[in-house]
């Protein structure tokens, strides 16, 4: 019994884990709200949930004082890493995207790094991404999903090797096989020309590391402006030294200076203080 309810447990992180951290949340909540509610309540009360009489009304009661804490616990604690992971995967598609060639950069992030990146790109592009986590080469790597529709991913980090058209075929017959609307092959290198001339005409998208490279230019973000830059320059007052009314610039007309600016008072003619520009 304790493994089962461990393994319950586990699924319910892991279920948690995998939601929008908000989503977490709100579970959370709900479920304390309702475990509480059956925890308060009186034996006769509960006669409608059908557990045939006294003592399975009690199981309901007993279930529902520990379920009160542990179940929002549960889903808390999930909320917290999926949060975690949202910020460390933003974290890293942004070190990437603004690296001086994000090729190289890709090149140099582990596997697993890779479909986080690739992830979190179909991210910005408004799918939710679900990860399968089924190891290097293992299949499907990411599932999208999007306006009712479900795409599969296979991330290939193949830097040397062209992706072949043993790849887009083994993902046209998983495609098949789990109702996908769309697939997606991406490489951080190239395809071969049987590979593209197979995806040729089907749902299938090739991705190859120039696409990348776009998806990487398109979500950059600028790098931080300097200090200096971001703070805004009060506006100068020059004050006369005879009158202490306010200066202007004018172009002298004539005599040595002439055809430099200088400040000159803005009661000119009625006062003739100046200064140096």
């Amino acid at each position: 019994m304790a493994r089962r309810g461990g393994s319950f447990l586990d699924a319910l992180f892991n279920l948690s884990v995998k939601m929008p951290w908000w989503l977490s949340l709100v579970f959370a909540f709900s479920t304390y709200l309702i475990c509480r509610h059956l925890a308060g309540g009186e034996v006769g009360a509960l006669s409608h949930l059908g557990h045939g009489g006294y003592a399975g009304q009690q199981i309901v009661i007993i279930f529902a004082m520990f379920a009160q804490y542990v179940l929002p616990a549960v889903f808390v604690l999930g909320s917290v890493v999926s949060l975690l992971k949202r910020t460390r995967r933003a974290r890293l598609f942004t070190s990437v995207a603004r690296s001086a060639v994000p090729s190289k950069a890709l090149e140099s992030i582990t596997w697993q790094q890779f479909e986080q990146v690739i992830g979190e790109a179909f991210r910005r592009q408004g799918y939710r991404v679900d990860e399968t986590s089924n190891g290097a080469d293992g299949g499907v790597d990411l599932v999208l999903f999007r306006d009712g529709e479900k795409a599969l991913v296979q991330c290939k980090q193949w830097k040397s090797v062209k992706v072949s058209v043993n790849v887009v075929r083994e993902l046209f017959g998983v495609m098949a096989a789990e109702g996908a609307s769309w697939g997606f092959v991406v490489t951080s290198g190239e395809f071969t020309k049987d590979a593209k001339a197979f995806a040729r005409g089907r749902n299938v998208r090739l991705i190859d590391g120039a696409v990348i490279g776009q998806w990487m230019a398109e979500n950059r973000l600028p790098p931080p402006a300097p200090e200096e830059a971001i703070v805004t320059t009060a506006l100068q007052i020059v004050r006369c030294p005879r009158c202490g009314g306010v200066m202007q610039t004018k172009e002298a007309k004539k005599g040595h200076s002439a055809g430099k600016l200088f400040w000159s008072c803005a009661h000119f003619p009625r006062c003739r203080g100046a200064r140096p520009l």
